[in-house]
């Protein structure tokens, strides 16, 4: 696929537990890998696609270019599908896992469900 424009946002389906439900800041541990996992899954498509997808409590949205700010790029695999490529688990790299990871959640804006929903719907 071609590669996405550095204006193009991306979502990813947040837990629960990877918000801080006083600040709505998302936490850093939204965006640490998982061993089994090659890279961090976001949506290219949109808010809605993404938590219909996942049914979480909500999504963060980031920028390309902030994510590849940091050394790292977003990668589709399979449309509407996408990975953050290029972060390491805290296994193979404890202190940049855990940079990234902070660094990934100061720059993701938390959308919860309501603004992107449409409860007629439902």
């Amino acid at each position: 696929m071609e590669p996405l424009a550095c204006n193009q946002i991306v979502f990813r389906a947040l837990r629960p537990s990877w918000v801080d439900r006083q600040t709505m800041d998302v936490l850093p541990i939204a965006f640490v890998r998982r061993p089994i996992e090659s890279g961090l899954s976001v949506n290219v498509a949109s808010a809605e696609s993404c938590s219909k997808t996942l049914r979480k409590c909500g999504v963060g949205s980031l920028h390309v270019g902030r994510i590849r700010d940091l050394g790292l790029d977003v990668v589709v695999d399979s449309h509407p599908h996408a990975e953050i490529a290029g972060v390491p688990t805290d296994i193979e790299n404890p202190a940049e896992a855990n940079r990234l990871a902070f660094s990934l959640a100061r720059r993701t804006r938390f959308v919860p469900p309501d603004l992107y929903t449409n409860p007629a719907a439902s």
